[in-house]
């Protein structure tokens, strides 16, 4: 979002804008420390390979998936920008691996990959109409969801979804609405269902007969209050509590000092 952009926000959303950045949320798996935030410039690319992969058959024509891939990543750039009508978030597996030993002493290293990615959109402006099934205009509205081949199974996606469910929180959104194919009802159902999205309303199956999936408009009601599962660091909270932290540490070396002097007289 350019400064011009930034100034035509009201004073509420530019404060959420501000929570939004600086949220982040960090949880300990088998495979290491998974920590999702906002989608950053640098990760255009490797997001735009994660969805090309999910949504191309990658077995197919190559040039179509470059040809996919390239629009995706025009999307990315575009929707990069337009926080916080919509956020995209992106998760990162830091993990710890092995390094040749070099005197007799074991080196490890910590890698960084981008194993997920999902979008919420606050705005039917920054989502696709179709011809049935929209959801209302004004709600949290769950898309483009992505999970690495290698971390499917592993809680990647239940963990973005809390990811965004904080960003509706943040936004004072309730209602969390997504689009699920009738056929993938047993696979990628299960999840939604497990986290709890229930069918709102149901496609015809004569759209098929048009060219068009019949889906499911998922709907789940988030609770009126709930804590963050994640955290938001504001700089101006970083810098109180790095404040707080070095008078508190002042505090103790000053007691520590009091302390020694005390022993000292006593022993004289």
């Amino acid at each position: 979002m350019t400064p011009k952009e930034k100034q035509k926000l009201t004073a509420e959303k530019q404060q959420l804008l501000k929570q939004i950045l600086n949220y982040s949320y960090e949880v300990e798996t088998d495979g290491g420390r998974l920590v999702i935030g906002v989608m950053r410039e640098g990760q255009l690319p490797r997001c735009a390979d994660l969805l090309a992969d999910t949504f191309v058959d990658t077995k197919g024509i190559q040039a179509y998936r470059r040809y996919v891939r390239r629009n995706i990543l025009t999307y990315l750039e575009q929707h990069h920008k337009m926080p916080p009508a919509a956020v995209v978030l992106t998760a990162v597996l830091h993990s710890t691996v092995p390094q040749q030993q070099q005197q007799q002493q074991q080196q490890t290293r910590v890698v960084q990959q981008l194993v997920g990615v999902a979008e919420v959109s606050f705005s039917e402006s920054t989502r696709s109409a179709y011809l049935t099934l929209n959801p209302p205009r004004k709600c949290a509205y769950l898309c483009n969801m992505a999970v690495s081949n290698e971390c499917r199974r592993k809680g990647v996606a239940s963990h973005l979804i809390a990811a965004i469910e904080d960003m509706c929180n943040l936004a004072g959104e309730r209602d969390v609405y997504l689009h699920l194919r009738i056929k993938d009802e047993a696979t990628a159902g299960l999840l939604y269902t497990k986290v709890g999205f229930r069918p709102h309303k149901k496609d015809w199956p004569l759209l098929l007969l048009l060219g068009q999936e019949p889906r499911f408009l998922m709907r789940k009601q988030l609770p009126a209050a709930r804590p963050l599962q994640g955290r938001v660091a504001l700089p101006e909270q970083q810098q109180q509590q790095q404040e707080e932290g070095a008078a508190a540490g002042s505090v103790e070396r000053q007691q520590e000092a009091a302390a020694v002097e005390a022993a000292a007289s006593s022993a004289a």
